[in-house]
């Protein structure tokens, strides 16, 4: 589709396949290009399931989590922050969790930076699948990820100046062998 956003208006409010963000957008935005939201947790509302939301540079508060499988990306999307060569970050600053994933559709949290989050990322939904790629986690001041029997893929992340306690708690139905 080139790029194209499409824009589902049979659910109120209308969906759409890519939800744009950007933190110095003015207000009131709609997620498209020109008129980005200002805030992650508005485009959780309308983003279709399975689509995109794109996130700039800038200073996010936390606390909004995916009920539908989507991809959320940061400006770093595949880029390593382990000597990789990033650009200006989309800083996610508050919320504990930060973001909290209560979907069993697979959910991809990509190219952010968590800095001083209480707990960063959790699910206490079973079986929920959730890819955590190329992010940066600093100053995390409580355990850092909880999930409850995840299909989990966490990939190539950096991890610094974390909390003395739990930094991954992943539970699950274990059977004692």
């Amino acid at each position: 589709n080139n790029g194209a956003v499409i824009e589902d208006q049979r659910p109120a409010p209308a969906v759409l396949n890519i939800v744009h963000v950007d933190a110095s957008a003015a207000t009131p935005g709609t997620g498209s290009p020109r008129e980005p939201y200002q805030a992650i947790s508005s485009a959780m509302t309308r983003v279709v399931a399975g689509g995109t939301v794109l996130v700039a540079a800038g200073t996010y508060a936390g606390g909004f989590g995916p009920s539908v499988g989507m991809n959320l990306f940061g400006p770093n999307v595949g880029i390593s922050p382990n000597g990789g060569s990033r650009v200006a970050e989309a800083v996610i600053n508050t919320g504990s969790p930060a973001i909290r994933v209560s979907t069993t559709s697979p959910v991809v949290i990509e190219g952010f930076s968590f800095d001083g989050t209480g707990l960063a990322i959790d699910s206490y939904t079973d079986q929920a699948d959730i890819t955590i790629r190329h992010n940066r986690f600093v100053h995390c001041t409580a355990m850092t990820f909880y999930f409850n029997n995840p299909l989990l893929t966490f990939d190539d992340n950096y991890l610094s100046q974390l909390a003395d306690d739990e930094c991954l708690f992943v539970a699950g139905n274990w059977n004692g062998t």
